[in-house]
């Protein structure tokens, strides 16, 4: 059977995270405003939830805090793919630019997976797809 006690216990995990995430520093104010910010909660209910000692938890406040750490995950997410992407085309630049050699056609098929992904700013994202000389498309 699910309790009340086990709602409360799940949005305290929910909260503690998003305070992980979010807060500015480890300090109770932060992490209680960090929580406060994901909107339509008040700041003693945050409170509530970080320590654990709400006596019960309403669906939407559940929701709300559901779809707010899934949110800055996505954002997360996104913020380490481009990370990857800067490294990528770094790599490929100074490739380019140091030893022709080098850039052969094991480098020209990266800038065609980055290109057809939609995150390469070269002369090849603006070709088009082009064949790599071995038959694939």
């Amino acid at each position: 059977m699910y309790s009340s006690a086990a709602d409360v216990a799940e949005m305290q995990r929910i909260c503690v995270e998003i305070a992980d995430r979010t807060a500015a520093s480890r300090a109770k104010k932060d992490r209680i405003e960090a929580v406060h910010e994901m909107g339509r909660i008040g700041w003693n209910r945050a409170l509530e939830f970080l320590i654990g000692k709400a006596r019960r938890i309403d669906g939407w406040e559940k929701d709300l805090a559901r779809e707010y750490l899934a949110e800055i995950k996505r954002i997360e997410d996104e913020r380490v793919a481009a990370k990857h992407v800067a490294y990528l085309n770094r790599t490929l630049g100074y490739l380019r630019a140091t030893d022709p050699d080098l850039y052969g056609p094991h480098i020209d098929r990266v800038e065609r997976g980055l290109a057809a992904a939609g995150v390469l700013d070269s002369a090849v994202a603006s070709a088009g797809r082009q064949s790599d000389g071995d038959g694939a498309e």
